[in-house]
């Protein structure tokens, strides 16, 4: 049996298909130790990601949220997945959550402002464009 945080150092994009679908039969099999670790859900989110399993990886992330409402990983992916699915109004709800939790996140303004393009919002989108662009430049 794996540990929380032997689960948590494995760098799963390192992993081929098999491994991949290894770990997540441990992590199901398992998942009443792990029913309270935000970052066991967001990783096993990641592996269905991975494993092209969308729905069951919206449902590891909104697992992570559930314990966290302000784990900006889940946030991001859930964003991509719902931005994958064409769920735009519900990516652009995540990702104007991001930069409001975080205003230099240029990466979230920027699939804001592109999420906005294929909404066709120009005008929005470019304002959130020049934001990508003052969050990358601001120096920490």
């Amino acid at each position: 049996m794996m540990t929380v945080s032997e689960i948590l150092d494995i760098d799963i994009e390192s992993l081929n298909p098999d491994a991949l679908a290894l770990l997540r039969t441990t992590i199901v099999e398992n998942q009443s130790l792990f029913r309270l670790e935000c970052e066991v859900f967001y990783q096993w989110g990641k592996i269905e990601q991975k494993l092209n399993m969308p729905h069951s990886a919206e449902v590891r992330f909104k697992n992570a949220l559930f314990l966290n409402q302000e784990h900006t990983k889940s946030m991001r992916e859930l964003g991509l997945l719902y931005a994958q699915s064409e769920r735009l109004h519900d990516a652009l709800r995540l990702f104007a959550m991001l930069v409001t939790i975080d205003p230099t996140d240029y990466e979230a303004w920027r699939d804001g402002g592109t999420i906005l393009l294929s909404m066709h919002e120009p005008y929005k989108a470019m304002e959130w464009m020049k934001m990508a662009k003052k969050a990358n430049t601001m120096v920490f």
